[in-house]
């Protein structure tokens, strides 16, 4: 693997101890097989294919290397991460990757929100909702080229065109100014590469008396992505604008909330930001037909991006609203 790190089996109990340079994996027995790669005691990877499951497909495959890279200069600028507090430093841009960053600043907000008090999350984010992002299938072909873009890099958008507040917004949300105010630009840049790209948070487990909702403007197919993109990501409930959401109601994944998010009135669903450079790569698979259908035509094309393509149907409470869930059923 290129580094001191080697590969072996272990059993669950084991692996969930803190481990010294070893990379091991698992097979674990619950309702939802998974297979998990930890690195140090920090789970780095993690896969539901069984059959992915063994040493070579950690050696070779590259997400793994990935996050395994992750999790070595994590630990090389941990201290440096809580350095800062006004402003992101401009070498961090420069040196790293923006998916790179996007994680540690992740990671910096959940350590900081995080309240030791809270022994067992209202409900678990990571592991019981979907992202999905609405786009119309006209512009799939640029996003083969130039990947998933938010409004600062095209200057459109099919909801609201506020570069200004978006930009407050985000800044306040991550807790720390990506750039200062007289370097901020509309267009390319890789500032504007690290600002989030926005989508829905889908709820895959019922909770009482909340229904997450799925706007169709933004377009007719729906793109699930991984599951680890959450490892980049942030959330709100309701639209992050309009509700005037800030740093103590943009929520990671990976907190422990005593409460789950309450939804303000006239606001039905929940805003996902993904942070970092967005592309196919980080795509888990295509929903199609959920609400308006496409051409066999169109769906041919769509399976030539490379990821798997399902047929789905829309959930609804009431058919004058909107669908509170995408269901996948079969695979084209």
């Amino acid at each position: 693997m290129g580094h001191s790190a080697f590969i072996q089996s272990r059993p669950i109990e084991v692996c969930m101890d803190k481990l010294k340079n070893e990379v091991s994996y698992y097979f674990s027995n619950s309702v939802q097989l998974q297979c998990l790669a930890y690195f140090n005691g920090y789970k780095i990877h993690q896969m539901k294919d069984l059959k992915l499951c063994d040493g070579d497909y950690l050696k070779d495959n590259d997400e793994v290397q990935e996050d395994l890279h992750y999790s070595l200069k994590y630990k090389e600028i941990f201290a440096e991460l809580f350095s800062f507090e006004d402003f992101l430093p401009k070498e961090l841009l420069e040196k790293y990757d923006t998916r790179f960053v996007a994680r540690l600043l992740i990671e910096r907000k959940t350590v900081e929100m995080s309240n030791s008090d809270t022994k067992e999350s209202a409900y678990n984010f990571m592991q019981d909702s979907r992202i999905i992002m609405g786009v119309s299938f006209n512009i799939l072909e640029l996003i083969k080229e130039n990947g998933f873009l938010n409004q600062h890099q095209t200057k459109s958008t099919k909801g609201a065109l506020a570069y200004s507040r978006r930009r407050i917004y985000e800044d306040n949300a991550i807790g720390v100014r990506v750039e200062r105010r007289d370097e901020y630009v509309n267009g390319q840049s890789v500032a504007n590469t690290l600002r989030p790209k926005y989508s829905y948070l889908v709820l895959d487990k019922a909770h009482p008396g909340i229904k997450t909702k799925i706007n169709p403007q933004y377009g007719n197919v729906f793109v699930v992505f991984k599951n680890k993109m959450k490892l980049r990501s942030t959330f709100t409930a309701g639209d992050s604008l309009d509700t005037e959401a800030d740093w103590s109601t943009t929520y990671t994944y990976s907190l422990n909330l005593n409460r789950f998010p309450r939804l303000k009135k006239d606001y039905d669903y929940f805003e996902s930001q993904v942070w970092g450079e967005l592309t196919l790569k980080d795509v888990d698979s295509f929903l199609v037909n959920c609400i308006e259908p496409l051409t066999a035509q169109q769906i041919s094309q769509i399976k030539d991006l490379g990821k798997p393509v399902f047929n789905c149907y829309a959930e609804y409470e009431h058919r004058s609203q909107r669908p509170y869930n995408l269901v996948p059923t079969f695979k084209h």
